[in-house]
């Protein structure tokens, strides 16, 4: 954990900032602060170093953010790493955005906009990230797990 704290502290600084000032704003409905809150955060969890090999094990097959990464490494592939990482975050925007027919969710996009210009000026050149590269041992679990899934999906197919 002492390794990442630097990492955590600069990707953070942005984000608790404007929550900070947001928090200020009487006229902004809690909602904002939650969307712009995710539209930061979960890119975020796609760059965090060692997130990959952590989620995509076992452990997370049938949680959100292990259903998040499976998505992400397959869809990296196709749209590439830097469209893929936001992806999740617009579609839970935007399907909150239709759920409570407000506008006002749609303000979480200003988060990840944020993000992307935090990351991409900020944290990639800081930190050395190499976020096109996918270690081999996670490969070779991601390869495990689908393989997995598909055999069970199968199965179920059967019965």
């Amino acid at each position: 954990m002492s390794s990442l704290r630097p990492f955590y502290l600069w990707s953070l600084c942005p984000i608790l900032f404007l929550l900070g000032v947001l928090s200020f704003v009487k006229v902004i409905p809690p909602i904002v602060i939650l969307a712009t809150l995710v539209g930061y955060m979960w890119p975020l969890v796609f760059l965090t170093p060692g997130a990959r090999e952590k989620f995509v094990g076992r452990r997370y097959k049938f949680s959100v953010i292990g259903l998040s990464f499976k998505y992400y490494l397959q869809w990296s592939k196709s749209l590439g790493e830097l469209k893929a990482r936001y992806v999740f975050p617009l579609l839970f925007i935007l399907i909150l955005s239709g759920i409570m027919m407000s506008p006002w969710p749609l303000l979480g996009l200003l988060g990840i906009i944020i993000f992307h210009f935090w990351c991409q000026f900020i944290l990639l050149p800081k930190f050395d990230l190499d976020v096109g590269k996918i270690p081999e041992e996670s490969v070779n679990e991601e390869r495990d797990f689908l393989a997995q899934d598909h055999v069970e999906s199968h199965h179920t197919d059967i019965d």
